[in-house]
């Protein structure tokens, strides 16, 4: 499908991913279905949660295809808080600039995210997901399991 819109992974581009993708996704002010997926990642919205889930290595391509879906399942409305769950169990590894490429395109989301979910993932990957949360200055908490209650 052609677009006149730039893809994401063409920007060169100081603005942030989630804004350029926004402009071309409308979507209504308040969370509605949403679910994208490919085999290295998947996107999926229940209720005020958006939830991602990275599969295998993820590069800084990967994570620009999921960062693109994530602005696809985020309203337009920036008032709107949420919280996002990070699905790092089918993880097996990551490189910083893809780290990077999430820290820069969540930073203008950080008043509107009221907590970063990290769910399983190795110690490593826990700690890079905890850096991007702390540079966002994001309340942030692991659990083993998604089912797990909030405390």
């Amino acid at each position: 499908t052609s677009s006149s819109h730039p893809t994401v992974a063409s920007r060169k581009s100081t603005t942030p991913i989630w804004l350029a993708v926004r402009s071309r996704c409308w979507r209504s002010s308040s969370f509605g279905e949403f679910v994208a997926a490919d085999p290295q990642h998947k996107v999926w919205v229940e209720a005020d949660v958006v939830h991602v889930e990275i599969r295998g290595h993820m590069t800084e391509a990967v994570a620009l295809a999921a960062i693109d879906d994530f602005g696809r399942a985020v309203p337009l409305d920036t008032s709107e808080i949420f919280a996002m769950h990070v699905h790092l169990g089918s993880m097996h590894k990551h490189d910083s600039a893809a780290r990077e490429a999430w820290a820069r395109s969540l930073w203008g989301l950080r008043k509107q995210i009221r907590e970063i979910v990290i769910i399983d993932g190795k110690p490593l990957q826990r700690m890079a997901a905890a850096a991007v949360a702390l540079a966002l200055g994001v309340q942030m908490r692991f659990v083993t399991t998604a089912k797990e209650p909030a405390p």
